[in-house]
Order: C-alpha cells, then sequence, then structure tokens
C-alpha cells in the first residue's frame, strides 16, 4: 500500500517510520522540515524506545508531485495547519484514495471537508506517544490504540478494514470505530486536561499524576469540560473520564506532549483547538469556564515571553 504521510513531526515520523518497516511503500512529506527529511534519506529514521533503537529506511520528501497518488494519505500537522496542508496533499489524492485524520481537536473534519469528499474521509484518534529528539531521531515515548471510523454511511468496499489491518501488522494496535465522533470528543478531554498544563509547566505527562497541585488542576479543567460536552448533548462518565486521563498519563509518563514540543520551539500550539474548543462551545451553550479560559490564555503568553522551556 502506498501511503503518504503528510507532516513529518514526532507523530507522523513514527507511524511512517513502522509502516514503512512492516514493508509498506510510505513516503514522509514535509515541505518545512528539510534538515529532518534530508537526515531520513540519507540515513534512515532512528526510533528510541526505552533502551534500544532501530534505524528504518523510509522515503522523505519536500516536493509533494514526487509522491504520485496514494492509497492512503494521513495528516499528522498541527490542526492550525489543516487547511494549507490538505490543499498541499491533493496532488498525492484520487479517487480511491482514502483521507485520515489522527489530529488533535475540535473542527478538522468541517475544514477537510471543502477540499475532500466525505466518502473519502476517515477520523480517528491514537494513543501513540512520540517525541522528536533531533532531525532523523525520534522517541517512541508511548503506547495505546488507535482509533479509526468513517465519516459517510456509504460503503468503502473495505477500505477501512484493509488499512486497519495494514496498520495492525506494523505494530500500531487499531481498532474500527463505529461512533468516531464521541470517541474524538473523548480525546479532547484528554488533551484538555494534560496538553495546556504540561506546556505551561514544563513537565512530561507524569507529572500530572505525581504532583498533587497540577493534578486537582487538570482535574478542574476535564470537569469543567465535561460540562461543556453535556451541553452538546454528549453524556460521559467524570469518574471514568479522569481515570482515563490519569492512566494516559501513567502510560505515556516520560512523553513530552506535543503542546510542550511545540512550546520549547517557538511553534504555534493547538491550544485553540483543544482547551479554546472548550471555551467557545461554551459561550455557545452559555456555559462558564474560567479555567480552561486561563490555561488558553497562559498558554498563549508563554512564547511571547520567550519561554522556550529547558
Amino acid at each position: 500500500m502506498k501511503i503518504a504521510i503528510i507532516g513529518a513531526g514526532a507523530l507522523g515520523s513514527l507511524f511512517g517510520g513502522l509502516l514503512a518497516k512492516s514493508g509498506q511503500e510510505v513516503w514522509l512529506f514535509d515541505p518545512i522540515a528539510k534538515e529532518h527529511i534530508a537526515k531520513i534519506n540519507a540515513a534512515g529514521l532512528i526510533i528510541e524506545e526505552e533502551s534500544r533503537e532501530e534505524r528504518i529506511a523510509v522515503k522523505g520528501t519536500t516536493k509533494i508531485e514526487e509522491i504520485g497518488k496514494a492509497r492512503l494519505v494521513a495528516l499528522f500537522v498541527k490542526a492550525p495547519y489543516t487547511e494549507e496542508a490538505i490543499k498541499g496533499a491533493l496532488p498525492a489524492v484520487g479517487p480511491s484514495t482514502q483521507v485520515l485524520s489522527l489530529q488533535n481537536g475540535i473542527g478538522i473534519t468541517d475544514i477537510l471537508e471543502r477540499h475532500v469528499g466525505q466518502e473519502q474521509l476517515l477520523r480517528g484518534v491514537t494513543a501513540q506517544g512520540s517525541t522528536l529528539l533531533s532531525p532523523g531521531r525520534i522517541r517512541h515515548a508511548g503506547r495505546g490504540p488507535t482509533h479509526i471510523g468513517r465519516l459517510s454511511k456509504e460503503g468503502d468496499g473495505g477500505r477501512l478494514q484493509e488499512i486497519v489491518e495494514t496498520f495492525n501488522r506494523a505494530g500500531i494496535e487499531t481498532y474500527i470505530e463505529q461512533d468516531i465522533k464521541r470517541l474524538v470528543w473523548r480525546k479532547l478531554l484528554i488533551n484538555v486536561g494534560i496538553n495546556a498544563l504540561t506546556a505551561i509547566f514544563n513537565v512530561r505527562n507524569g507529572a500530572l499524576v505525581a504532583d498533587k497541585d497540577l493534578n486537582e488542576i487538570m482535574r478542574g479543567a476535564v470537569c469543567e469540560a465535561l460540562e461543556v460536552v453535556q451541553g452538546c448533548g454528549l453524556e460521559f462518565s467524570p469518574t471514568e473520564v479522569i481515570q482515563e486521563v490519569e492512566e494516559v498519563c501513567r502510560l505515556t509518563a516520560e512523553n513530552v506532549s506535543s503542546m510542550l514540543q511545540d512550546v520549547r520551539r517557538g511553534n504555534m500550539t493547538e491550544i485553540d483547538y483543544i482547551n479554546g474548543a472548550i471555551v467557545r462551545e461554551g459561550e455557545r451553550n452559555e456555559i462558564k469556564t474560567p479555567l480552561n479560559r486561563l490555561l488558553v490564555r497562559l498558554v498563549k503568553e508563554l512564547p511571547r515571553k520567550g519561554g522556550k522551556a529547558s
């Protein structure tokens, strides 16, 4: 299967590397990360995990035209760059191409549907964790399941099943999800609890369960978000969601969250699509979200303070 990974950051490189290792024809496309792509083409992608590392041969490019039409186009860019990314990826999208988003946040689907038919779109969430260490090198920082679902109710001729099987053969634990909208919201709740706090306090995920004060703030942000989600017509158990957030923190204890990685590099974060989405939905449903609003503001202040965390 020819697979085009759009966005060769930490997570995109992880998925691309594992799929290439399993024998798929994988292309890592990133027009910005030129040094990273050059390192991969010259010496392969190095994936660190625990006390070992592995070098994997995978194709990289900064020019989408080199790929041709792909069977699967998977987006791993940050949410604010979705529009630009899908426009740039269109030369790799043919009539039978499936376009998969494993991105964080709410509002991604609306952007993609402006450029790709709903029958070609797949939405998913993943609990895999990855950290970009240096050009050509990443750390597989946490393992967890990936769930993928279709947005169209029409049949797809088994194409989703084929993709899920391909991921599983690559060692990426993956399942078909019938109610993908609910799962996207559930993943949002996890990110609400983890990303902003790790970015603001410059800590790895595990600190949010190890530090009593941070744990209390995390719980407050999630409970506030749960009220908003309930106002959107979805029911979740607060106890179960908080337990899940804490379990993710434990499973990815050594992971540097994607938002903290962005802050350290002075890059734009996804805060408007995570905690910011809770604030917007709260306003729409007249539900106050002071804690999430504060977290949004604090994250946005970090780059302006020169706050590249050490």
